[in-house]
């Protein structure tokens, strides 16, 4: 009978963890689970500073006002109202805006 290979991949694995932890698996488990929380608690740390590092630039820039009338002599570029509605929509499709 013909096996494909790595029909049986799982015995390998289950061989190899033995080789690998046999009299020590205690101890490798220990290790593997003390890594996994370091590793969990410094994704967490990171996380967390960047949630909050978000927060503050939101804080910062939330009374930011864009639209209020500049204080200087500026000068209007568009003016609505001197254009008809088939100017601005053959402007718009020509555009693509």
């Amino acid at each position: 009978m013909m096996y494909k290979p790595l029909a049986f991949w799982h015995i390998f694995v289950l061989e190899m963890l033995y080789f690998y932890l046999g009299r020590y698996a205690m101890k490798s488990i220990f290790y593997l689970l003390k890594d996994t929380l370091k590793i969990f608690i410094v994704f967490t740390c990171c996380t967390l500073l960047f949630y909050f590092g978000l927060r503050a630039i939101h804080t910062e820039y939330e009374d930011y006002r864009r639209y209020d009338p500049p204080k200087s002599n500026a000068v209007k570029v568009f003016n609505p109202n001197s254009q008809d509605l088939v100017d601005r929509l053959s402007l718009f499709f020509r555009l693509g805006e």
